[in-house]
């Protein structure tokens, strides 16, 4: 008797995992069918992908890669131009896959990043991509675990970023080294107008520093410190 509950049990487990795959793979399937209608400004967190991306838990790499790969290829008023992952603890094995798919995103111009305990590794997985993404505008990583490593990967990129207007980098736990990667980046970053680098450990000397690399910055017109 004993034995045969115990089967019982283990197929309706079966069945309810079962299930749970079927739910998730098709809600994806939805979603990919129907990222070419969304309109411009959608924020991917307001359409409901903070809850997909929850419920599909270990898998995100896999997902994320999914997820964003309905951004490419469209064209005119339906292209993603602002995706909102804030807040989805994607982590760096996360990043990287989004890095992967972001230079298919042609019309991303917001990508919104913060609390996602990206460290190191998924910011300069991030910076190798980010040359490549020509309409991106604004990045925002605040409250992540990007380090004086991960900010210096992102700074070497950004001369290249020629549309990128705005970087977020608030409570990151960024340091000196940090801030003087940055300082030394800033002449050549031709197109940014706000550096936000607010809640880090960086002194009062290294905050000189940025505000004299400000001064050979003309379009940096906002440097939160």
């Amino acid at each position: 008797e004993d034995a045969g509950l115990l089967l019982e049990a283990a197929a309706e487990g079966r069945r309810g995992l079962e299930a749970r795959r079927v739910e998730v793979e098709g809600a994806l399937r939805a979603l990919e069918g129907i990222m070419g209608e969304l309109p411009v400004a959608l924020s991917w967190t307001e359409a409901g992908l903070c809850k997909l991306l929850e419920a599909v838990g270990r898998d995100r790499r896999d997902t994320v890669e999914r997820l964003v790969r309905g951004t490419g290829g469209s064209t005119g008023d339906r292209a993603v131009t602002v995706l909102g992952l804030d807040g989805m603890s994607l982590g760096d094995d996360g990043a990287a896959a989004l890095a992967q798919a972001l230079p298919r995103c042609t019309a991303l111009r917001t990508l919104g990043l913060n609390s996602n305990g990206i460290g190191e590794h998924g910011a300069a997985a991030l910076a190798e991509a980010l040359p490549r993404c020509t309409a991106l505008r604004g990045l925002l990583m605040v409250n992540n675990r990007v380090r004086d490593e991960g900010a210096a990967a992102l700074m070497e990129a950004l001369p290249a970023c020629t549309m990128l207007q705005s970087l977020e980098l608030g409570g990151n736990d960024i340091g000196d080294d940090g801030a003087a990667v940055l300082a030394k980046a800033l002449p050549r970053c031709t197109a940014l107008q706000e550096l936000w680098l607010h809640n880090n450990r960086i002194s009062s000397r290294a905050k000189a520093a940025l505000r004299e690399a400000q001064a050979c910055c003309p379009t940096l017109t906002t440097l939160n410190l």
